[in-house]
């Protein structure tokens, strides 16, 4: 009877433990930012606003080619002199994921 009862006992336990079932999550879909702008001259040649177009960022920064930097979203800027100027955009979202864009902006000095 006894070895009956260890038998039933085991059968019971190991059929207690079977293996778990995985569970798959899904992640969260994240997206990824989208960069775009636009340089739109100002009253004079060195003044420019930048139209920002970007989407899903959870913040920008905006590197002018001349040693300055902007956090806005449209900033305007003002170039001391004239050449050529390397203007890039980075977007950044919400989980680091990052974009960017640059263009080249040539200015002269105007001769009257």
């Amino acid at each position: 009877m006894n070895k009956l009862f260890i038998l039933l006992l085991s059968i019971v336990i190991f059929a207690s433990c079977s293996k778990s079932k995985d569970i798959e999550v899904e992640p969260a879909e994240q997206k990824r930012p989208f960069v775009d702008f636009e340089a739109v001259p100002g009253d004079d040649p060195f003044t420019f606003d930048f139209k920002n177009n970007s989407k899903e960022y959870k913040k920008l920064e905006w590197r002018f080619g001349d040693d300055s930097v902007s956090y806005e979203t449209t900033p305007k800027h003002i170039f001391a002199s004239a050449g050529t100027f390397e203007v890039n955009l980075t977007a950044i979202a919400e989980d680091g994921s990052t974009a960017k864009k640059w263009s080249l902006l040539k200015l002269y000095r105007t001769v009257l």
